[in-house]
């Protein structure tokens, strides 16, 4: 019953839980908090990285500075067409393709194809393994 739940929240937490806090975010707040005492709660770097999404949250800035960055030198390639498409990546997310600079992969993908895309789609970059 939520009655323990609020009472099991100020025995926990040394406080009131929020008035109108709805029953399944109190399990999932409760249970994060026994499993904080119980294993220890965030590290220190886990802990800055959220004061700084927070802040930049709250100044409408975006969450990671360069979100799609892959390394100078790599090389990504792609079968289209019946032609072998390979680009490099240079400095400052610029790319090289067939001997010409390029702003974003997805200019080159509009190069190759003649039409709009999403140039990390295009080469298949997924983002997790970024």
């Amino acid at each position: 019953p939520i009655k323990d739940l609020k009472k099991a929240w100020k025995e926990k937490t040394g406080i009131e839980p929020p008035p109108h806090m709805q029953k399944r975010a109190l399990i999932e707040r409760l249970a994060y908090k026994i499993q904080e005492l119980a294993f220890g709660g965030l590290s220190k770097e886990a802990q800055e990285r959220r004061e700084l999404y927070e802040q930049r949250l709250q100044k409408r800035e975006p969450l990671l500075e360069k979100p799609c960055l892959l390394p100078p030198g790599s090389l990504l390639t792609r079968d289209y067409d019946n032609h072998k498409h390979v680009v490099k990546i240079l400095e400052e997310e610029k790319v090289e393709y067939k001997g010409l600079v390029y702003n974003s992969l997805s200019a080159v993908a509009r190069e190759i194809t003649g039409t709009r895309w999403n140039g990390l789609k295009f080469f298949h970059v997924e983002r997790r393994s970024l």
